[in-house]
C-alpha cells in the first residue's frame, strides 16, 4: 500500500507540474499558494512516505 500510495502522489505531482508550465505563473512571489506549490507538496509527501515506509513506519 505505501508504494501505491507514494506513485500516485508522485503522479499528481507530475499533473501539477504541467498545469503550472502550461499556466506559465512564476513560481514564487505571489501571496498565495500556486500550482508550483501543489507539485512541490505531492513530491514531498510521495518522498515522506516512501521514507517511512523504508524505515519500517508501515509494519512488515
Amino acid at each position: 500500500m505505501p508504494t501505491g500510495l507514494a506513485a500516485l502522489l508522485s503522479l499528481t505531482g507530475f499533473v501539477w507540474l504541467g498545469v503550472a508550465i502550461a499556466r506559465a505563473c512564476p513560481p514564487f512571489g505571489s501571496g498565495h499558494l500556486t500550482a508550483w506549490d501543489a507539485a512541490l507538496l505531492c513530491f514531498g509527501s510521495s518522498f515522506c512516505v516512501q521514507s517511512a515506509a523504508r524505515l519500517g513506519a508501515f509494519g512488515p
